[in-house]
């Protein structure tokens, strides 16, 4: 595991190994070997399949025994790969497939253009590491694609000498077992730092004194108890998104404990805030999520605390029990942050759209979302471990990843795991149209443009997606769709298992597809040729991102492998990106003059700088976490714990 992260001067230093580590990889140089091994994989094809099975079985042994593998035996061993790949799965790599594979078996994270196929990319370099013998774990962002691309690739790697599994999260602790023990797993960042958690609590559990040490390290039945191999190579996939953007929320293996006097205290926290009054007893910011209780907000809780139950009577218990109350009814809302399933509160993941039904908030919050929904309060939650995807990525050994974003984090990247990003050169010229953007000056004259737009794509023919942020604007456009008679149909996360039928059919003829970020990433959408003669997918967002990259990812649904494909982005002066983070006399200046062409290409230039802020903020506060949470951890290892 890396123990430090670099600061002050020799962050500066670090920075500079890491851009030089970037642009000393000779891209030419590795074009050259690169063609040369699928010009090679040509003398394969003669072959039969037993003969290319003695093939596999040779080239095992010698990476197995090898340290380190001469180029001319590499070269052999790779052109292989590329002829069991054709034969198995009817794809032949392309080259820049091949060479973004090399690049990963060289340990750098790769950039590499939306639908230039970066699942086969990793599936070449999987199997170069995985004939070292050692676990390999490809993350996929969610378990959909797991599945996916374990089942299609795995007479590919069985050809190869290999097996492959892949883990979900419905899957019981057997079933997991038995998929790790395999030589390549697909499976989710989530899934995987939640086994590893899993399996350290039952090395806390059971390593009680040094004598119950002994005796279990030399019982051999007591590593069966652990559900992984260990953590050796990773190849993670939307690097830029599972390394960056989500990397610093911890994961948490929590336990429930019944405790029926904070029910009590969270049900009478909510019906207190009734009584109220924003900007007299509390005030709200908006922008940074923030509730602040007045002096007279103060007192009122003085007034009522008397009214809880004996552990919750004291004043500071009582005043955070209503700040979260207050949070639950301005900061999270349902079908934005959480949707509503049988009678249950079920987390949204705001960046992929899909649901997280195994997770909920903490300290808390989540009972004071029941309350405001007039739901059954759960049992709160006890912490037994906890860990941050930063923290979990760098136990890896190898650690590579691919995106088609990388756009203003490598940086991070190299700072944090020592990872450097190189760009993969586009394989075909992107025939992709972005139209300009198209400001409205409210929500009302945004929803008429954008049933303007669908209803002229449509009529030509052309598959549609729309992108929305969250599923209550989904329902909202499917439902306006609906009353002007434009079949329309939703991917968010109420239709999360009808997921692989949806995108099956998005791209049909004149289809209409509204989807929040579940298809944004990860998401192969198969034209109809029909489609594709009358210029392909047309994408339309409805909002920006926080983050640019998640922009471009939508866009980056259409024009796949050379194919024809557009975008346009209809956005609004009330989009919640300039709703939080503009100030408020600048807004009303902007609908003020409006209507002036100046003003408007004012407003779009406001989303760019926004996002760049965004991003530089949060870039800085991964990195000041990750420096917290090592310096947190050496200071308890003073305590006897690491």
């Amino acid at each position: 595991m890396k123990s430090t992260v670099h600061e002050g001067l020799d962050a500066f230093i670090h920075t500079l190994i890491g851009k030089y580590k970037s642009y000393s990889l000779n891209l030419n140089k590795l074009k050259k070997q690169c063609q040369l091994i699928l010009d090679n994989s040509d003398q394969f094809g003669s072959l039969s399949d037993l003969q290319i099975a003695k093939e596999i079985n040779k080239i095992k042994q010698f990476f197995l025994s090898k340290k380190e593998v001469k180029d001319q035996d590499f070269n052999r061993a790779f052109s292989l790969i590329v002829e069991i790949m054709d034969r198995t799965i009817n794809k032949r790599p392309y080259l820049v497939q091949v060479l973004g594979a090399l690049c990963m078996y060289k340990q750098y994270a790769i950039e590499m253009q939306t639908g230039e196929g970066k699942t086969l990319t990793a599936a070449l370099s999987a199997v170069l590491f995985s004939w070292t013998n050692k676990p390999c774990h490809i993350v996929t962002t969610n378990d959909y694609l797991a599945k996916r691309d374990a089942k299609s690739l795995e007479p590919f790697y069985n050809c190869c000498g290999l097996n492959v599994g892949f883990i979900e999260s419905e899957m019981q602790e057997n079933e997991r077992r038995e998929n790790y023990t395999c030589h390549i797993t697909y499976a989710t960042s989530n899934n995987l730092l939640a086994d590893l958690l899993k399996d350290q609590m039952k090395v806390d559990y059971d390593f009680d004194s040094t004598k119950e040490k002994i005796r279990k390290i030399s019982n051999s039945n007591y590593y069966h108890k652990r559900v992984m191999r260990g953590l050796f190579m990773a190849i993670v996939d939307e690097a830029d998104s599972v390394l960056g953007d989500d990397a610093i929320t911890p994961l948490i293996i929590s336990s429930k404990e019944k405790d029926t006097e904070f029910h009590q205290a969270s049900q009478l926290s909510y019906q207190a805030i009734k009584q109220y009054q924003k900007d007299v007893d509390y005030k709200v910011y908006k922008d940074i999520k923030v509730i602040q209780v007045t002096d007279k907000g103060h007192q009122k809780i003085k007034n009522i605390s008397q009214s809880y139950p004996l552990s919750w009577k004291p004043i500071y218990r009582c005043s955070y029990l209503i700040k979260q109350a207050l949070t639950a009814k301005y900061f999270y809302t349902c079908d934005k942050q959480y949707v509503i399933l049988d009678e249950k509160i079920v987390i949204v993941d705001e960046k992929t759209g899909r649901l997280m039904d195994q997770r909920s908030w903490s300290h808390g919050l989540h009972q004071a979302i029941e309350a405001k929904e007039s739901l059954a309060l759960s049992d709160p939650t006890k912490t037994s471990e906890k860990m941050s995807f930063q923290s979990f990525f760098r136990n890896y050994e190898i650690l590579t990843g691919m995106s088609g974003t990388f756009h203003k984090i490598e940086k991070e990247l190299w700072r944090i795991y020592e990872l450097a990003v190189v760009r993969i050169p586009h394989r075909l010229k992107k025939k992709h149209i972005y139209y300009n953007d198209v400001i409205c000056i409210d929500k009302q004259s945004q929803q008429q443009r954008l049933i303007s737009e669908i209803k002229n794509k449509s009529e030509k023919g052309r598959a549609i997606l729309v992108g929305t942020r969250t599923v209550k604007e989904s329902q909202e456009l499917a439902n306006l769709l609906n009353s002007q008679d434009i079949n329309n149909v939703v991917l968010n996360a109420l239709y999360q298992k009808q997921e692989e039928e949806i995108i099956k059919n998005a791209g049909s003829k004149s289809c209409v597809t509204i989807a929040t970020n579940m298809a944004g990433r990860g998401t192969d959408i198969l034209l109809e040729n029909d489609v594709l003669s009358c210029g392909g997918l047309h994408v339309i967002a409805t909002e920006r991102h926080d983050s640019r990259r998640v922009d471009l990812q939508l866009y980056g649904r259409a024009s796949r492998q050379g194919q024809s494909g557009s975008s346009i982005a209809i956005l609004s002066l009330e989009d919640q990106l300039l709703v939080l983070h503009l100030p408020k006399p600048f807004k009303q200046f902007l609908s003020k003059y409006f209507k002036f062409w100046l003003c408007q290409k004012f407003t779009l230039l406001c989303y760019i700088v926004i996002q760049f802020i965004i991003e530089k903020q949060s870039s800085k506060t991964r990195v000041k976490q990750l420096i917290h949470e090592i310096k947190l951890r050496q200071s308890m290892s003073f305590a006897g714990r690491s």
